[in-house]
């Protein structure tokens, strides 16, 4: 049996592995070092654009690999509210007041509650049947703050899934100036922003 074996670890890390290889190599290098002094000017231009093109296919496809190793980052939450449709605004804020109404509830008393039923009706789409459990709430005395800026922003979203956004705006500027958490006022900005959006006529529009 003849042939090359590889019997060290360094000779698996070797570019060259056989004294053919080494030669030939070692031709090309000394071609290539020898190639200016004896190529005129065309043929020594046309062989630095194939050097320049080899070097940018080279890191094209070293490029496109470490994006495909690369894992995809989630969007920020401020960019997948920028980029949803201005009609899931809504949505996704009645979402949200959900969960403030779940906890609401559990602490109890007759305003969280009302809070919690009306939560239910605008996810299932009653929004008169909210606005029925939240504007009596709203004309009680001595409602919390926190209690008040949350029935005014459901009132918000009723009115959006009604189809008025100019009066779901009202409300939920009404609720941010209730609102005292930085996260929520920014979050409340946003649906604002879109629902402004949604309302502006258009030059179509007489």
């Amino acid at each position: 049996m003849s042939g090359y074996f590889r019997v060290r670890y360094s000779e698996d890390f070797a570019l060259l592995d056989t004294r053919v290889q080494k030669v030939w190599f070692a031709v090309l290098s000394i071609a290539l070092l020898s190639y200016p002094f004896f190529a005129d000017a065309l043929w020594l231009d046309l062989a630095n654009q194939v050097l320049l093109a080899s070097i940018g296919a080279v890191a094209l496809v070293a490029g496109t690999a470490a994006l495909r190793r690369s894992p995809p980052r989630p969007a920020s939450p401020s960019l997948a509210a920028a980029q949803a449709a201005p009609e899931l605004v809504p949505a996704a804020a009645a979402a949200r007041d959900a969960a403030e109404a779940t906890e609401a509830e559990e602490l109890g008393g007759p305003a969280r509650a009302a809070l919690r039923r009306a939560q239910l009706q605008v996810t299932a789409g009653d929004a008169r049947g909210a606005e029925k459990t939240l504007l009596p709430l709203l004309a009680q005395a001595g409602l919390p703050r926190r209690d008040l800026s949350h029935a005014m922003r459901l009132l918000g979203s009723a009115e959006a899934r009604r189809g008025h956004p100019k009066s779901a705006v009202e409300w939920y500027r009404k609720s941010l100036r209730l609102t005292d958490d930085a996260a929520e006022r920014e979050r409340v900005v946003r649906i604002i922003q879109h629902l402004a959006h949604q309302s502006r006529p258009t030059a179509a529009d007489p």
